[in-house]
Parts: structure tokens; sequence; C-alpha cells
């Protein structure tokens, strides 16, 4: 299709998804190039004066469905979603190209100039989105925008009450004490709709008056919002054709290299507690709307996240092997598991840290992706907690944490954490699979967990929850969710725990409850609350405890200087992107972490050519899992 094609405008009918209570409804649509506006009316004939919606297109996702060949949605990127479906599958690939090829056209005019979103619908046909480019903004903020949103999830659920309700009545028998013509039935059933109505409207109004332009100059803007750096956008997008770094010019030399580089001894004494901050704690989002829409314009729903390149603004400056030794940020709690005397006291310490790991690997609000660790990367640390059980022995208790990415295609982390003082063991194989969702990020963890108690031989086997990022155009946040089981094969405990999802339907963020049962199944104990707050644990006898994860005592990891690490752990590999992405050099932080990409896949290149595996510094694989080489 060329491109003065696409620039023309196009009309036809599509049914679009109304509400549950109405379902398919035809409706006239026309896309308009120019404007960037895709605009619907009852039929061909009504008054093109005053459409029935309206939504911009800049930063728009066009996704056809999985369920038919037909359907497709188009989510805006303020929110607002059409639920679309045309005659065919022809059709609606004309429709969903034209889309997109619309959409990606009004995004890149965003990024060169970066003007405000204009709201989630705009119905005055006197200010065309051009000269919105040209400086017009509105004054409806993304808190407002959040707010209706909020406002529709709610009517959303009204509707299908309402719908149950309706439903309900008209199943009611002819005859009897209740029927369904009974009169007063009929009102509330009739009630019930017109308040809807009356609430959609009601929104409908509050949205126009969110629409008081305001005049503006480029000259206006502060620098920071004119001055995206389109570059990174470009590069992050761009194939593995870069500059590659002298060290691996050279392919012959390559095959000569060692796999990890100078590891270093282990010698826990080089050791010193981690004087460095948890991550990248501003956000530079904002200033940068404009790239990540232009990134989501991109992107399908469901698609899968694993080899996408993301601009290096929105990375919190730690491997993601780092963060998953901060999970163990509480090793006193982890100790415990092991000094319990009885299955249930153990299984029950098991549980106060598994949930106390959540908040110690991710304690910030706001959510920031972590980088992608390079296969045969690793990183190690240790802690060290006051022995409180020996008074007569005055040295403390050690626990050593080592991780390596030991695959790159499926990406696979595996762990192994020890404290031999309490034959207490940890080994984990993880697999990472990312997805993307509308305006969400999702992360599935996939793999093996293990800890092992030696002394007292019972092995805990669990999983993880999935985690999203929601928000991901505004500021985004962490939110968890799944079930998690817990079980030990030997004492026959075991445990479940919900990471309740604030979802569609609303409901309260962070929210997680379970149970923990004993070998006969009966519940000794359930818990409810915030896996970010307090945690309320209530006991078969009556007993309750709760526990505040904010306030539980931090103990900061232990790791050896920068300059006696190995070439291949995590912070030797990644400090020169971490110093540019904290002095917010955007542009300079991308190409050094292209360069670092491009190495590993020059590296795994001449490792084929050669055909020479991959072998791992501290694991070993069994089966589908890998398992810690144990000197």
């Amino acid at each position: 299709m060329t491109s003065d094609k696409l620039r023309q405008v196009f009309e036809g009918q599509l049914n679009k998804y109304t509400n549950v209570m109405k379902g398919w409804q035809y409706r006239f649509f026309i896309l308009d190039p120019e404007t960037g506006l895709l605009q619907y009316y009852l039929n061909e004939t009504e008054n093109r004066q005053r459409p029935r919606g309206t939504v911009h297109l800049a930063g728009a996702v066009i996704s056809p469905s999985d369920e038919d060949s037909s359907s497709f949605a188009v989510n805006s990127a303020t929110g607002e979603m059409y639920k679309l479906r045309a005659t065919d599958a022809r059709e609606r690939q004309e429709w969903v190209n034209r889309l997109r090829a619309v959409a990606e056209m009004h995004t890149l005019a965003i990024a060169r100039s970066n003007p405000p979103l204009p709201p989630r619908e705009y119905h005055s046909t006197q200010q065309s989105y051009s000269s919105a480019l040209q400086g017009s903004r509105v004054t409806c903020t993304l808190a407002v925008l959040d707010a209706f949103s909020k406002v529709r999830e709610q009517l959303f659920l009204a509707e299908q009450n309402s719908y149950s309700l309706s439903k309900a009545i008209e199943s009611l028998p002819s005859t009897g004490t209740s029927t369904s013509t009974d009169h007063d039935l009929l009102i509330l059933k009739a009630t019930s709709a017109a308040t809807l109505t009356c609430l959609s409207r009601c929104l409908a109004i509050l949205q126009q008056q969110q629409l008081a332009p305001i005049t503006t100059h480029s000259a206006n803007v502060p620098l920071s919002l004119r001055s995206v750096p389109s570059v990174a956008v470009k590069k992050a997008s761009q194939s593995t054709v870069g500059k590659i770094s002298p060290m691996v010019n050279d392919v012959k030399t390559l095959a000569c290299l060692p796999e990890h580089g100078n590891q270093g001894n282990n010698d826990l004494e080089d050791y010193v507690t981690d004087d460095e901050s948890d991550g990248i704690e501003d956000m530079h989002l904002e200033e940068n709307k404009a790239v990540i829409l232009q990134i989501l314009s991109q992107m399908k729903r469901g698609m899968d996240l694993t080899n996408v390149n993301l601009p290096t603004f929105i990375l919190e400056g730690r491997s993601l092997l780092e963060l998953l030794a901060d999970c163990f940020n509480h090793p006193d709690l982890f100790i415990r598991i092991a000094d319990e005397i009885t299955p249930e006291r153990r299984m029950l310490a098991f549980m106060e840290w598994y949930m106390s790991c959540f908040y110690a690997g991710r304690k910030h609000s706001f959510a920031r992706k972590p980088y992608n660790p390079v296969l045969g990367e690793t990183f190690r640390c240790c802690w060290k907690v006051p022995n409180t059980y020996d008074t007569d022995e005055k040295r403390d208790i050690v626990i050593t944490f080592k991780a390596e990415q030991v695959s790159h295609h499926p990406p696979v982390s595996a762990l192994y954490v020890e404290c031999p003082e309490k034959e207490l063991y940890l080994t984990a194989s993880m697999c990472t699979k990312s997805n993307f969702s509308g305006m969400s990020v999702g992360v599935n963890f996939h793999g093996d967990f293990k800890v092992a108690l030696a002394s007292h031989n019972e092995e805990y086997t669990f999983n993880l929850p999935s985690a999203y990022a929601r928000s991901i155009i505004s500021i985004p946040w962490i939110e968890l969710g799944g079930k998690v089981n817990i079980h030990c094969s030997a004492s026959g405990y075991s445990a479940s725990v919900v990471f309740h999802t604030k979802s569609y339907y609303g409901g309260k963020a962070n929210q997680v409850s379970g149970e923990v049962k004993d070998s006969s199944g009966a519940i000794i104990c359930k818990l409810n609350g915030e896996w970010n707050r307090n945690i309320e644990i209530n006991y078969y006898d009556g007993k309750t405890k709760e526990i505040s994860i904010p306030n539980l005592p931090i103990y900061r990891k232990r790791m050896r200087k920068l300059s006696k690490q190995g070439e291949y752990e995590s912070r030797k590999i990644w400090r020169k992107v971490t110093q540019a992405i904290k002095k917010r050099e955007f542009e300079k932080a991308t190409e050094m972490k292209m360069n670092i990409e491009d190495q590993q896949r020059v590296l795994e290149r001449n490792r084929q050519q050669v055909g020479a595996p991959f072998i791992s510094m501290y694991f070993h694989k069994v089966g589908s899992t890998w398992a810690y080489n144990k000197k």
C-alpha cells in the first residue's frame, strides 16, 4: 500500500462492542490521517459535525484478536479502547494496516515536537490535531485521566451487575408470587438501566469540561521537554549492526578468551559492606513520554518482550541478578527457619521469610526495569548476622549468595544461597518471560525453587508470583499477582498465598491472603494484608501476630570492591552504563549498553562457529534445571 493511499481518508462500517447489555452494534467509522483522528457515527447519514466518539491515534496500539480472524482492538495511549469487528479477515487487515500507519505517523510527530497529549475524547472540530502539534495545550492532566479510567472501570462493573439483575428477573416464572412481569421488578430493571445511562452522560460532560485549551509557544516549554533523546530510540530499535568495542573486534581472539575472565578468589575477608545506593530513584518518564509512546505503538498485546530493547531512562541501574540478591536483605528471618524445633514452626518461619522477600527487593513504589544479565554474568555477595543463640560464640553467622546467567535463549538465572553453619541451602533456576498487555507489562517467573534444611531432612519447594508494571505511560508502579504454593514433602505441611491484583474490577492494590495446613490438611493459620506494608497472621488457637514489613531490620549485603571484581561480575559489566544513567546521559548509556550486548552476540556467534558449548562458572545442567557445582 502506497504512502499516498495511506494518507487518504478511509471510512466504512464496523461492528463496535458497546457494552455488556447491548453487545455488538453497527457503527460508521471515519479515519482521518491528517488529523490522526478515528471517529464513529451511528450511521453513514448522521451529522458529521457531531461524532458519537473520537480517539487520537498517537501512541495507540492496534491489536488483532486471537479469538477470531475479524476482530481487533484500538487501545489509545490515554486508556480509551474500541473493540471492533470487520466482516472478514481481509477487511480487518485493511483497517489494521491503515490505523497502524496513522498511529506511527502521529507518534513520530509527537516525538519530534513533544506536545502534551490531548484528552481521551476530543469533540471540537474547530481545532485540528496539527494545531495541537504547534503548541496548543489542554488542562486535562494524567491524574484526571487516571481518575476517568477508574470511573469507567466502576461503570463497567455496574453494567455487569445490571445485566445480571436483568437476566435474573427475566428468568423468573410467569406465574407465582414473584414473576418476570412483576410491576416492582420491572421498575427496578428500568431504573437500573436509566441510572447507568445518566452516569455515562455525566462522565462525558465531566470529560468535555476538561477541554479548556490555552495557548503557549515552544519558547515557554522547558528545555527538558523539548530535548527528547530521539536518537536513543532509533538506536534501541535498530538491529545489532552497531559499533563493537575494540575488545571484541578480532573474532580469532575471542576464541581464546576465557568464559569469565578473572573472577578473583573466594576469600570472604575481601568483602566489605556495600555502600552504593539501591538503584536510581528519580524518574525521568514525564519528559520522555513521547519516546515511550513511540515504543508502545510498535507493540502488540501479548507480545513477548524478551528481545525488545527498551530505552535506558527506564532502567534502574542494577542487574536482575543483584535484584534477586536484595530479596535476601532479611537474612535473620532466613536463618530462623533452621532454628525452629518443630515442622509447624519451621513452616511458619519459612512463610515469614518468604513474605518479606518481595518488599526487600522492590522497596520503591515506582517500577524500573533491571538490566537483562548477559550470558555468563555473575553476582556474588554475603551477609553477616550476629549470633544471638550462642552467647559464648562471638563470630557472626555468614550467608553467601551466588547467581549466574546460565542461558540467554531462553533467559535463565541460576541461584545458590547457603548458610553452612545452619545446614541451610537454597537452589533455584529461574526463567523470566515478559509480555505486553495494553498499558501494562507483565513478567512471569518459571523454574525450580527449593530450600533444603539438611539438619531436619526437609526440603521446601515453592514458586513466585507474577510481577506487573502498571500505568507505564505515567508513573509506573509494581503489582504482584497470582497464586503461590509452598510444600514440604517430608513433614506434609503446605501453604498457599494469593497475590490479589487491583484488576479491571477495582479493589485495593498489593493485597495478599493465604493459609498454612498441617500434614492432615487442617488449617493452622491464615494470613492477610499487604505484601509491602502489614501482614496479619491469625493462628488456629486464637493468637494473632502482625508483621510490619517496612520496619523489619535490613542487613546490607557485603561485596568485594569494584577493583577486585572479575570482568564478568554484574557491577563491573554495567558500571559505565549505570554512571551514565545517574548523570542523565541517556544517549551515552544507550550506546554503552548496546556495545555490551553486541559483544555478547559476537561471542555467541564465535562459540557456535567453533562448536564450543557455554561453560558455567558455578553451575551445571541437570535435565531441565541447573545445579550448583559443590567443591
